[in-house]
């Protein structure tokens, strides 16, 4: 999760887009074992790097989850 307030979310898609594109890129020859950790790695640094904070995963805010669990089933 990420503090995405200050983007639209066009500009937020297409900076995951982006980031996405350069992360699997930069591991398409990475070992099956660690391309996803090196994937991520690289996803959050791009990110990071154009001033977003990386705020943890979901799994540290099982709250906001639930509510976008309610949201897409609604």
């Amino acid at each position: 999760m990420f503090d995405t307030s200050k983007l639209t979310q066009q500009e937020r898609v297409r900076m995951q887009d982006e980031c996405d594109y350069e992360a699997e890129k930069a591991t398409a020859s990475a070992p099956v074992n660690i391309a996803y950790y090196r994937w991520r790695r690289l996803y959050i640094g791009c990110i990071e790097l154009r001033g977003i904070k990386y705020l943890g995963t979901t799994d540290d805010f099982p709250h906001l989850r639930r509510s976008a669990v309610q949201k897409t089933s609604d």
